[in-house]
């Protein structure tokens, strides 16, 4: 009885012992210091929900194919040939990938990803690569005898698959192909949770070590084939506006104080050297400045957010660099520039470290922690955050008992107080972002929210998620660390606009502290300016030049006095008088700040930045140099 399925889970076994195997003689062969049993127990187990994804990923259709043979016997005599050959390849390659992770590991401390296939663009360096390896003879003679054998075992396998399957009653089959398609499904996705398996459940440790130890390797790949993939169809291409492309940093590094002095005085948000003060980083979902009342918003939905402007520091000329929640977290928390494709935090380069706030205030002694209402698998969000330098992340998982259902996670009054419970308990100094999610489809409130008559449902989200917020900051208010905190206050990004204008990327900041003053700053910025920004805050002593940062601070006299911007398939840059926007395919467009075309000439040096600021982002991110000093490129 269900001979398909049994020869499915058998298979399945075979190779994920091998990639077990494999994991073992990786961290045998790398480890290099002491690691923690937890973190190592920890390591192979997310490894073999990777493993597993993998396999089943590889091997399901070869299976599934069998099985369905047996229905007619012409479709094995049609099948067989194919199963074996697609066997025979797939057992080679794998060969030849599990044995390659070991000397890619050693070149560029990573598992397996797209720099594997430039070796085979450069033959020269690959030949010296291979020369290099220590014993290499035995390599040369054993790499053909080993991937003859993987093939021949593919064969065997095959048959094995085929004649298994004979004699099997037809009900019997059925139930092995519903069998064998329900548990593919399960095991690709890794289990029930509401998304599927990514490579950010490897990143779960600060110890980026054991983090490679539990990724795939060809699991790696396979995601940055369909990365590819999809950004081929995306029309992604490289613009090459800049030869060499050394002179993209250049572009950026010419104008990056450009802007206009700040107010004067004291800097608005300057605080007494030594404070150390806790920093809570709260991003607002779809906050955008269009339904913000403090900003001007002919139809405000935050009465709660104006409230909280009077008593803080106001930014009203401040703009997201982009339209998606990856990166404006990239640029607010990381300094790093949005780039064209599909979101920075899915891409396999970034694993790489990419320092932010968290990160260099980690090493200033800082807790970090981060909070999200969501599903930490959106976007590879908790591996992308843990690499970055917070040290714990916060998913809609540890709210046990919900008081309401969500479909996409918890509201965020739930998440303020899980927020406010966790930070009273939290040694200080502490950093510690936010991000909040009611007010993102499918905009659901609780039901004891009161309705409000004639408020559309996004609005009505956009209004409960602003409740919220002022109900944390009073919870707040009562805390003991609330003396000695900022809270900042913005925008993942603003609420989708069809209109192209500047309120597409206008968002709020506020920074909200009993040890600032109160004041309104009409500045042009950005949340690239938030890192270095908040690292001054908190007296860090290394300077925002000797960062990996995009931006700069906020609290200097002299600030930069433009926002990039990019949303695919577009990309610009915001001034105080005009926005510029040119397409990746080309053709530049100058926009006044009333939304309507005008024919006024743009500064070249400002078009130039904005090309500068998307082809060197992308070109430290792919060349795998994003915690680089840009600026001394």
């Amino acid at each position: 009885m269900l001979k398909g399925l049994r020869t499915y889970f058998g298979l399945l076994a075979r190779y994920v012992a091998i990639f077990f195997a494999a994991r073992l003689v990786f961290f045998l062969v790398f480890s290099g210091g002491h690691h923690s049993g937890g973190d190592i127990a920890k390591a192979f187990f997310i490894g073999a929900r990777l493993d597993l994804s993998i396999s089943a990923t590889l091997l399901c259709a070869a299976a599934f194919l069998a099985t369905f043979a047996g229905f007619v016997r012409v479709f094995e005599w049609l099948l067989k040939p194919l199963v074996m050959l697609y066997m025979a390849l797939l057992n080679a390659t794998l060969s030849v990938l599990v044995a390659a992770e070991f000397p890619f590991y050693k070149e560029y401390s990573s598992r397996l990803n797209h720099l594997f296939f430039e070796y085979f663009d450069k033959p020269k360096e690959l030949f010296v690569t291979i020369l290099g390896i220590k014993y290499v003879a035995l390599l040369f003679i054993a790499a053909p005898l080993v991937v003859w054998l993987a093939a021949a075992a593919g064969v065997r396998q095959s048959r094995k698959m085929f004649d298994r399957n004979r004699g099997e009653g037809f009900f019997s089959r059925i139930a092995s192909l519903a069998l064998i398609a329900g548990f593919t499904v399960l095991f690709i996705r890794g289990g029930f949770q509401n998304r599927p398996l990514n490579w950010g459940e490897a990143f779960f440790s600060p110890d980026n070590f054991m983090n490679q130890t539990a990724l795939n390797g060809v699991f790696n790949l396979y995601a940055d084939i369909q990365i590819f993939l999809e950004e081929r169809a995306l029309h992604v291409k490289p613009s090459g506006y800049f030869a060499p492309p050394e002179m993209a940093f250049k572009a950026v590094k010419d104008v990056s104080r450009y802007g206009v002095p700040a107010p004067k005085g004291d800097n608005p948000v300057a605080l007494t050297k030594g404070t150390r003060p806790n920093v809570v980083m709260i991003f607002m979902e779809s906050f955008a400045a269009r339904y913000t009342g403090a900003l001007g918003a002919k139809e405000p939905y935050t009465p709660e957010f104006d409230r909280l402007s009077k008593r803080g520091v106001l930014f009203t000329r401040f703009y997201g660099n982009g339209t998606r929640t990856s990166r404006g977290l990239a640029a607010a928390l990381n300094s790093f520039p949005p780039m064209a494709g599909v979101n920075i935090s899915k891409k396999v380069e970034a694993q790489q470290k990419i320092p932010g706030i968290a990160a260099y205030l980690g090493d200033m002694g800082y807790d970090t922690v981060f909070f999200y209402g969501g599903d930490r698998h959106f976007e590879d969000m908790s591996g992308f955050e843990i690499n970055s330098g917070f040290r714990e992340f916060y998913d809609c998982a540890d709210f046990r008992n919900p008081r309401h259902k969500n479909p996409i996670g918890v509201f965020d009054e739930e998440l303020f107080e899980n927020v406010d419970r966790v930070l009273r308990g939290r040694k200080q100094p502490f950093f510690a972002a936010v991000m909040t999610l009611s007010n993102h489809g499918p905009f659901t409130v609780p039901p004891d929210f009161p309705a409000r008559p004639g408020v559309p449902r996004e609005r009505l989200a956009f209004l409960y998620s602003d409740y919220a917020l002022g109900r944390f900051i009073s919870m707040a208010e009562k805390s003991p660390h609330y003396k000695n905190t900022v809270f900042i206050i913005t925008a993942d990004h603003a609420a989708f606009i069809e209109d192209y204008g500047a309120d597409r990327f206008h968002i709020p900041l506020l920074f909200l502290s009993p040890m600032l003053k109160s004041a309104r700053d009409g500045r042009v910025a950005s949340q690239l300016d938030l890192p270095a920004t908040v690292l001054e805050m908190c007296g860090a002593k290394i300077k925002s030049a000797d960062t990996a940062f995009w931006g700069l601070s906020l609290a200097q006299r002299k600030t930069r006095g433009m926002a990039f911007f990019l949303d695919d398939p577009y990309f610009g840059v915001i001034t105080r008088d005009a926005m510029y926007r040119e397409g990746f395919e080309g053709g530049g467009y100058v926009y006044d700040l009333s939304g309507g075309l005008s024919p006024a000439a743009f500064p070249q040096e400002l078009i130039n930045y904005a090309r500068g600021m998307k082809e060197g982002g992308a070109q430290l991110f792919f060349s795998r140099k994003a915690a680089s000093k840009w600026k001394e490129e």
